[in-house]
């Protein structure tokens, strides 16, 4: 009964906050009410860094370690975990850059720019955002989990060496999963 009147109770404050235009948090997901699909959605927020071939097999086993490390970054301007993640990790500047988002054009074709970031609608499935930076993409993902594994096939289908974390929901994964490693 007590968890009923908790979500009863949740919903009326949703629809209260909402309707004076405040931004509403939930275990620090962003959190809206959709009014026309009468559905609660989250934003997640992913950096896919793109592992060097050599360092790899290290990596493979120590995800989580990783992602306390890229968790470090936003908290600090000037930190280890930057030159760490630059030595591991391949630069995404020019030509790669530009290879991204030409490999992206061919999987969603109807991508648009909205500012800084390369943006695409499904009807269904959501929203995305994507913008790419030194050492990582930024993908911005509203909706459905399935939009999120259509990006993250298509960019596996670029590069087998891409890895995922979500710092909000503590995830993190290779795009393309590593079939072994060899510790040698």
């Amino acid at each position: 009964m007590e968890m009923l009147k908790r979500k009863y109770f949740h919903r009326i404050l949703t629809k209260k906050i909402l309707s004076q235009g405040q931004v509403l948090t939930k275990n620090s997901k962003s959190f809206y009410y959709n009014e026309d699909r009468r559905e609660d959605k989250y934003m997640r927020v992913y950096s896919i860094f793109n592992i060097k071939k050599q360092y790899q097999s290290f990596v493979f086993g120590r995800e989580r370690m990783l992602l306390e490390m890229v968790a470090k970054i936003d908290d600090q301007k000037e930190s280890s975990a930057k030159k760490q993640l630059s030595y591991i990790c391949e630069p995404m500047e020019g030509k790669v850059e530009g290879k991204i988002y030409e490999h992206l054009q061919k999987c969603f074709p109807d991508m648009h720019w909205i500012g800084d970031y390369l943006g695409f609608e499904h009807k269904l499935k959501g929203r995305i955002k994507i913008k790419v930076y030194e050492y990582y993409i930024e993908a911005i993902c509203e909706g459905s989990r399935m939009l999120d594994l259509d990006l993250f096939q298509c960019l596996s289908q670029m590069n087998d060496s891409f890895l995922a974390f979500n710092k909000e929901e503590y995830e993190c994964g290779w795009l393309k999963p590593v079939k072994y490693a060899s510790y040698r």
